[in-house]
């Protein structure tokens, strides 16, 4: 319900046409609100956010009843405004991670109606019609909404730059949910040279990694020229975080416990009876899982750190494993 919450909350600051900047402790210039193109709102990474919206999402309809009237209320309310979060976050990964959501629910509705056709296909094709008309509906408008109060979202986000730290020009004057740092050109968003680089690294020292601790450090003393190394940037991929940190050995080990752990859970929801009493909470959990594998794909917040991520991630594998135990 929290992030459910501050989802609201930012959507509230995309309505009102709130953009401003903030410095972090770090002394690092931070978007909040709407701002280039993006609702940040009231969080510090968009992406981050809304993947945590698109959990809640996941938690939200494998849990709806309809027979309790607030009940419906309540988890619509999670539904509506963490999926209007996440078209407005502009995030990427989030969509991806929305397409695999919404190909293993599909695959829960046609195992839970077992050999009953018509009803497997009405599904199918209502819940693809339901995530496609929103999402256009949203995103359209909002272009509508932004492109009607274009100099009013201008004059806001300008005022409360210039009443903080100088944001060195980097308002953007586009007002449009169309991504601007993201081109034919660049359509990774410099992730590809990051991949390279890190690559690059990992060959100095592939058996046991560089340490997650001083990989800057002992990475300078190998290829100062290095563009991860100039530019100071984290790998971006949970995997090559593993493969660079830990080295082959590392990532040896926990790419083997993650197999195995997944291995058991998707056999069971292959081979799952419909009449399971926990095949919504397998399934939920499978889901959670594979949405943050995805995340993991672009970013490195997952196996590194203290954060909810890695909380949600082994909880359900932990959760998973002990409900296959009751079959």
């Amino acid at each position: 319900m929290i992030q459910t919450i501050t989802a609201i909350i930012s959507i509230i600051q995309f309505i009102s046409l709130r953009g401003y900047y903030v410095i972090n402790f770090n002394g690092k210039l931070i978007r909040q609100g709407f701002v280039d193109s993006r609702l940040f709102g009231i969080f510090y990474d968009p992406n981050y956010a809304a993947t945590i919206s698109l959990i809640a999402i996941v938690f939200a309809i494998y849990n709806i009843k309809r027979s309790n009237i607030l009940q419906i209320v309540y988890y619509l309310t999670i539904i509506v405004s963490n999926y209007t979060y996440i078209v407005l976050s502009g995030s990427r990964t989030t969509l991806i991670s929305l397409i695999i959501v919404v190909a293993i629910y599909i695959y829960y509705k046609i195992k839970i109606y077992n050999s009953d056709f018509k009803k497997k296909m009405v599904n199918m094709v209502l819940i693809i019609f339901l995530v496609l008309t929103s999402y256009l509906a949203i995103k359209n408008i909002g272009e509508i909404y932004l492109a009607n109060h274009k100099e009013e979202y201008l004059n806001n986000i300008v005022r409360i730059s210039k009443e903080g730290e100088s944001v060195n020009g980097v308002i953007n004057s586009e007002v449009t949910l169309e991504r601007s740092d993201v081109s034919d050109k660049n359509i990774s968003n410099n992730r590809f040279a990051i991949w390279e680089g890190t690559i690059k690294l990992v060959s100095n020292k592939p058996l046991f990694g560089v340490s997650s601790g001083n990989w800057l450090g002992v990475s300078k003393s190998y290829d100062n020229s290095n563009y991860v190394v100039e530019q100071e940037y984290l790998p971006h991929n949970g995997y090559l975080d593993l493969l660079f940190y830990n080295g082959i050995v590392g990532f040896g080990v926990i790419a083997i416990f993650v197999l195995l752990s997944i291995k058991k859970i998707l056999l069971r929801i292959v081979y799952i009876d419909s009449e399971d009493e926990n095949i919504k909470l397998i399934f939920m959990l499978f889901t959670i899982i594979l949405v943050l594998l995805t995340y993991c794909m672009f970013f490195s917040n997952l196996f590194y750190g203290l954060n909810i991520f890695g909380i949600l991630f082994y909880s359900s594998i932990a959760l998973g494993n002990i409900f296959l135990l009751k079959k």
